[in-house]
């Protein structure tokens, strides 16, 4: 181990040496851990956020074309990569996706299928399509977990939630709050959980479109969407039953056949009179998706898109 020594300036007299070590060891950078395309795609984001184009920019570089034949060429010219296998991916997930679903019927689906295809052959909805895959792939696999029969599935855990959150704080956090009831509070936690989390999305892609870097808009777009499409994967392979469940059930154990709740929302169609939640949420197609919360997810993706864009 080699040591190397270095002033701080003074007299001869007065001059104080400190010591570095230097390992022999050297670490691979992260450059050559993440593929030369993706690292070419972040150097050329992070130079346009550097640059601080104009947010107008977005909007004036909008294709306006609806020859399909452009698409067309571009497919010719482009230059295939590894990157690109995630549309495979998406296009399996697809088709399993709409094999799955029992209702609506076939028509419904291949019509549904085909304006998809339409609008990626067509340039002006193909700019806006193509980073909204990930997030139609994700909606259409969700809704498709519902009719997953419960024979192919696995077994529900039941005690794993409320035993980490005995090993995390000392105490079942859900049980304790769901005792305390009160319809000021309800309201509060109904303004995030209820309502922001599904207008946030909307919002944040709107704010960035408007006023970020050109490309950020179609990034935070397949982010969400991979994010959530993973999420219900974990879901379906690691089904766990939420609070509520333990409040109506104890730790008895679940099966497939329960109908979801809306829990603490239920209080929310109570005060407004009016049914926003309970059917919703009773015919959820993840009834056990408890773990991970997709809810903190999405929060989180957008927070950390949001401070990044808008420091």
């Amino acid at each position: 181990m080699a040591t190397t020594y270095f002033s701080l300036g003074g007299d001869d007299s007065t001059q104080r040496f400190f010591s570095k070590t230097k390992f022999p060891v050297s670490f691979p950078g992260l450059p050559t851990i993440i593929p030369h395309r993706l690292r070419r795609k972040f150097r050329s984001t992070k130079s346009r956020i550097r640059a601080r184009q104009s947010p107008t920019s977005t909007i004036t570089h909008l294709q306006t074309s609806l020859n399909p034949l452009e698409t067309i060429r571009s497919l010719r010219t482009h230059q295939w990569s590894a990157w690109d296998a995630q549309y495979i991916f998406l296009a399996i997930l697809g088709i399993f996706s709409l094999s799955v679903i029992q209702s609506p019927g076939p028509f419904i689906k291949t019509l549904i299928a085909s304006l998809l295809l339409l609008s990626l052959l067509v340039p002006v909805t193909r700019q806006f399509t193509l980073p909204f895959l990930p997030i139609a792939g994700w909606l259409v696999f969700f809704y498709a977990c519902k009719f997953v029969a419960g024979e192919y599935r696995p077994p529900i855990w039941v005690r794993v939630l409320p035993a980490l959150e005995n090993i995390l704080y000392g105490a079942n956090l859900s049980n304790i709050l769901s005792v305390h009831k009160s319809t000021f509070f309800d309201v509060v936690a109904w303004i995030p959980y209820g309502l922001t989390h599904f207008g946030a999305p909307f919002v944040c892609s709107g704010l960035m479109f408007l006023f970020g870097p050109p490309g950020t808009t179609p990034t935070f777009a397949r982010a969400f969407g991979y994010m959530n499409i993973t999420g219900v994967m974990i879901q379906l392979l690691f089904p766990c039953s939420p609070p509520w469940y333990e409040n109506k059930y104890g730790l008895a154990p679940a099966d497939y056949s329960m109908p979801g709740s809306p829990a603490g929302l239920a209080a929310i169609d109570k005060l407004l009179g009016v049914d926003l939640y309970t059917s919703t949420f009773t015919a959820s197609p993840v009834v056990f998706g408890a773990f991970p919360s997709l809810h903190s997810g999405c929060a989180t993706i957008e927070v950390l898109f949001m401070s990044h864009t808008f420091p």
